[in-house]
């Protein structure tokens, strides 16, 4: 297993968008974003693409998504295993 993919439940409050997005896309919208970069180079054919957004605030734990407010942006999954994920939006309540 790669040490920089989580398997982690995504948590009830992250709606995922059904409409996958392609990498090169993403590489071009966010080719000067270092964060992208980092998981773009993890990424492996097959791997998934989702926009996601969070309304509500969850309950503190200790995953890769305690402690967000809410916000918007892009979770890489393999198969239900986190490759990374990059918040384009920040919204607190």
């Amino acid at each position: 297993m790669d040490p920089g993919i989580h398997c982690v439940a995504l948590p009830k409050d992250i709606r995922l968008s059904p409409d996958l997005m392609g990498k090169d896309e993403m590489d071009r919208r966010f080719s000067a974003d270092h964060e992208w970069s980092a998981i773009s180079s993890r990424m492996k054919p097959g791997d998934e693409i989702y926009p996601y957004d969070i309304s509500i605030r969850h309950e503190a734990r200790p995953d890769l998504f305690s402690g967000i407010d809410g916000g918007a942006g892009y979770i890489v999954l393999r198969g239900w295993c986190l490759v990374g994920r990059l918040q384009t939006r920040v919204v607190i309540y």
